[in-house]
């Protein structure tokens, strides 16, 4: 059974930060290997909290756009 998937983080490897995160990068591989799909959805929310607002509006398209499929 394959499962639709939605990964929110504000912590996953970037450029310059390789470490950050690299243990959500790992999980969500596993689960692409398992045969899920799987989309992410990376923010700064180091940069202030009105990063996870402003996470929170593409969320929701998000998830509506993986209903739709």
């Amino acid at each position: 059974m394959c499962l639709k998937i939605l990964v929110v983080t504000a912590m996953y490897p970037r450029f310059g930060k390789e470490s950050s995160g690299a243990f959500v990068m790992q999980q969500v591989e596993q689960l692409r290997t398992l045969g899920h799909d799987v989309e992410t959805i990376d923010f700064p929310g180091h940069r202030s909290k009105l990063e996870y607002a402003k996470a929170a509006f593409v969320v929701a398209h998000q998830t509506r756009a993986l209903l739709r499929r």
